[in-house]
């Protein structure tokens, strides 16, 4: 589904729709502004594309605010959300960043990863020993 027009096209995978529903907002890309307004939902996912690529000095309100086109207090309310969730710590200077619990979940999918390659390992021999 396009998300810009709602038409369909089954052809885009997820972060190709995510990238043409940026294009058809103009994100300028060279200044990680958006330029357009976002959805409640769609600043979500923008905040926490900005947070993993700012990771190292993180930022402030202020930034999230410009970089996500939208007001200071929109970006308050949804880092409040962030913090309910501990998806986000504040730096020692006091800027944003993605938590450790946050970064925790690629560690948990890597873990399901391993489990359903073993029993697919162990599938494969119990069918390997039956054909012998």
């Amino acid at each position: 589904m396009d998300i810009s027009n709602g038409s369909s096209d089954k052809r885009l995978g997820g972060k190709d729709r995510l990238e043409s529903a940026r294009a058809d907002r103009s994100v300028y890309k060279g200044q990680g502004v958006v330029m357009g307004k976002l959805t409640a939902q769609e600043r979500v996912f923008e905040i926490t594309r900005l947070l993993y690529e700012n990771h190292v000095n993180g930022l402030s309100n202020k930034e999230l605010a410009r970089r996500v086109g939208t007001s200071e207090v929109n970006i308050c309310r949804d880092l409040a959300v962030f913090e309910r969730y501990k998806w986000i710590a504040r730096s020692e200077s006091g800027r944003w960043r993605l938590s450790t619990q946050f970064g925790g979940i690629s560690g948990q999918i890597i873990k399901s990863y391993q489990k359903a390659k073993l029993a697919l390992v162990q599938e494969e021999a119990e069918y390997l020993s039956a054909i012998q």
